[in-house]
């Protein structure tokens, strides 16, 4: 829906249920129902972009509550009077995380995520995280827009796992444990010569950092190019 404030925003509010009978969260595969409301606020009109999203979790996993949210905001500015005409961004990511083993279950679940979330590579979950990452766009032409950005992602909660797409715990919690998972580079180029038609190129380098180390992580690069035709 629009909104009455300022020209261009615009407000999503929605509702997802889930009901899994096989839980990552609950013990032995139990069944898992979790409610998640959100609303998402954004603006990409003008010079000023704004995308920012708020989202609340609760229901039970086995015999536990859920008690989870996560919170996304993003601005940038599209420098209209420079060359390449820039967009310079900043997005910041809190997810919330954490299990004691009897109290609620704090772990967002990111229900039908895009791998992409954060970049390309998609190496890691949108659970028990936080998220900085500045970004700048840049379009030669009408067609061309050229992207370079870095991920600096923590942990929530070093109590409970890190978690990789789709949802699969990549190791053990280790409480008091190290909080930095690490860096991402990133850099991506798209091409779009007709509006049905698009040439896509990105490349992600993950850098390890010592929570990621000490699950057995390493260090990944990652290449995609694509095609894609609208009909």
């Amino acid at each position: 829906m629009p909104l009455p404030w300022g020209h261009g925003y615009h407000a999503d509010l929605y509702y997802i249920g889930l009901r899994d009978e096989d839980s990552v969260f609950a013990p032995g595969g139990g069944r898992e129902i979790r409610h998640t409301i959100g609303t998402r606020i954004w603006r990409k009109e003008g010079p000023w972009h704004h995308d920012s999203e708020l989202i609340a979790q609760f229901g039970e996993a086995g015999a536990r509550d859920i008690l989870a949210g996560a919170l996304s905001m993003g601005i940038g500015r599209e420098l209209s009077g420079l060359p390449w005409t820039p967009l310079p961004q900043l997005r910041a990511d809190v997810i919330s995380g954490g299990d004691d083993g009897s109290g609620s279950i704090h772990s967002f679940h990111p229900l039908f995520q895009a791998n992409n979330y954060f970049n390309e590579g998609g190496f890691i979950s949108p659970s028990n995280l936080c998220n900085l990452n500045p970004r700048l766009l840049l379009h030669p032409c009408d067609t061309i827009e050229l992207g370079v950005g870095v991920n600096f992602q923590w942990l929530f909660s070093t109590r409970d796992s890190i978690y990789g797409p789709p949802l699969q715990r990549l190791g053990t919690p280790v409480p008091g444990g190290e909080r930095y998972l690490g860096t991402a580079f990133n850099l991506s180029a798209e091409w779009k010569p007709t509006e049905r038609t698009q040439y896509f190129l990105a490349y992600t380098r993950h850098q390890a950092g010592p929570a990621l180390r000490d699950a057995g992580g390493e260090n990944v690069d990652y290449l995609q190019a694509s095609f894609r035709i609208a009909f």
